[in-house]
């Protein structure tokens, strides 16, 4: 739905609010899923993050294979400069729009590692989120940024290295972080409770997204601060629902993807 607009022949406002906010939850929920498995254990962590950044990468390397004639025929080579480009979109951006997830990945599973071992949990949250924050400034809240003289510059510098700040840098360590927090986490939450606070942090990360898109302050729209307590919620909620999933389901998503 996201990469499809589904209802812009109805309504560009109701494809927004379904694309642009609803269905953000997409990408931070796998985040979370790599994170729940990969920080599960402290003496096995280090182990499983460089088995998933080994996979990831070689699914990286097949993806940008693939996508190889595309990038040819949209006249990739062509632009300059072409290694400062490649560079970017190797690391930060993916070689075509949606791979930029691969990278990311790796990147922030390797920044949350580091910041499990560096301290507890309170440090990698603390940190993850600021981080979050600057990313926060340089997508959906940019307008205000962008109106800060030096602020504005040191974005101006961001840019140059990715195209965006939802990347794995700012936008994947704590969602990666999250996942890994919950799967060690000892007090439990009544469903009841999970389910009230999915239903308000949704609607406040809803009204969030219109005011900022209807005030025209969004560089990209993959980043509001209402998002982290939604999916905080969401993925409890999730793994109370203890459903049974085969493992080529697995298989199917990252295929399709």
């Amino acid at each position: 739905a996201i990469h499809t607009s589904p209802l812009s022949v109805i309504s560009e406002n109701a494809d927004f609010i379904l694309c642009r906010i609803a269905c953000r939850v997409a990408v931070p929920f796998f985040f979370m899923v790599s994170g729940y498995f990969l920080y599960a254990e402290q003496c096995k962590m280090k182990n499983k993050v460089n088995r998933f950044a080994k996979k990831t990468a070689a699914l990286y390397a097949i993806a940008i294979f693939l996508y190889l004639p595309i990038n040819i025929y949209n006249g990739y080579f062509n632009a300059k400069p072409l290694l400062a480009n490649i560079f970017k979109d190797l690391f930060f951006d993916g070689t075509l729009y949606h791979l930029w997830y691969l990278p990311a990945a790796i990147m922030g599973a390797y920044l949350a590692l580091i910041l499990f071992l560096a301290g507890n949990d309170v440090l990698a949250l603390s940190i993850s989120s600021g981080l979050y924050l600057i990313g926060l400034f340089g997508d959906s809240y940019y307008g205000i940024s962008a109106r800060l003289g030096h602020v504005s510059k040191f974005y101006d510098i961001i840019f140059c290295f990715s195209d965006y700040t939802r990347n794995g840098l700012f936008f994947a360590p704590i969602f990666l972080v999250l996942g890994g927090m919950i799967s060690r986490q000892k007090k439990i939450y009544s469903l009841v409770y999970l389910i009230d606070g999915l239903i308000l942090s949704f609607c406040l990360m809803v009204a969030e997204g219109i005011t900022l898109h209807t005030l025209r302050l969004q560089r990209h729209d993959s980043m509001y601060l209402m998002l982290l307590p939604t999916m905080y919620c969401l993925f409890q909620i999730l793994l109370r629902l203890n459903i049974k999933a085969k493992p080529v389901f697995r298989t199917l998503s990252m295929i399709i993807y």
